[in-house]
């Protein structure tokens, strides 16, 4: 019978490796620190220096105070800049190519009204006669352009003697992208 003796009874680990991901590892816990330390000592400076100003102008007393009625005139000026932009943001030629290409011979547009929330367009205008008005609405409807093509008011128009149309008012969601 033969006796193995094994010399090695501990498992073997490289401590300098180990050492040394441990010590990289802590060098940038440390370099961490140090930019966060660096980040809240300048935002307590602009913290203290925005304090020291208010300070300031509340001591020599050119602060002011905006009433109710200035703020509501503020912000009713805000919302028309607002509304203004929100019209800006249509792809108007988009749009009018789109109407060109959908609007046939009899049929004449005289109000475009974008609402940008929800892609709802409505359109005014006057047509020749019911056929016209027919043929703009199933162009819209196969339009990939136009969606939900809903007529909203009808009315016979007559201009003189021998002129008659049709006034119409009809709504449409539309999608330029």
């Amino acid at each position: 019978m033969k006796l193995r003796i094994n010399l090695a009874t501990r498992r073997y680990i490289d401590h300098r490796m180990v050492n040394g991901i441990l010590g990289g590892a802590f060098l940038v816990c440390l370099l961490l620190l140090a930019f966060q330390l660096n980040r809240t000592a300048y935002l307590a400076g602009e913290v203290r220096r925005a304090r020291g100003e208010a300070a300031a102008l509340a001591k020599t007393g050119k602060v002011e105070v905006v009433n109710e009625s200035q703020y509501r005139v503020v912000k009713a000026r805000i919302a028309f800049a607002n509304t203004v932009l929100e019209r800006k943001g249509l792809n108007w030629l988009g749009l009018l190519d789109a109407l060109e290409a959908t609007v046939p011979e009899g049929v004449a547009l005289n109000r475009i009204e974008p609402n940008p929330h929800d892609n709802l367009i409505k359109i005014g205008g006057a047509a020749r006669n019911f056929t016209n008005l027919r043929q703009l609405m199933e162009n819209m409807e196969h339009s990939p352009y136009f969606s939900e093509v809903y007529i909203l008011s009808q009315s016979e128009a007559k201009v003189g003697l021998t002129q008659q149309g049709i006034l119409f008012g009809l709504s449409t969601r539309v999608n330029l992208r």
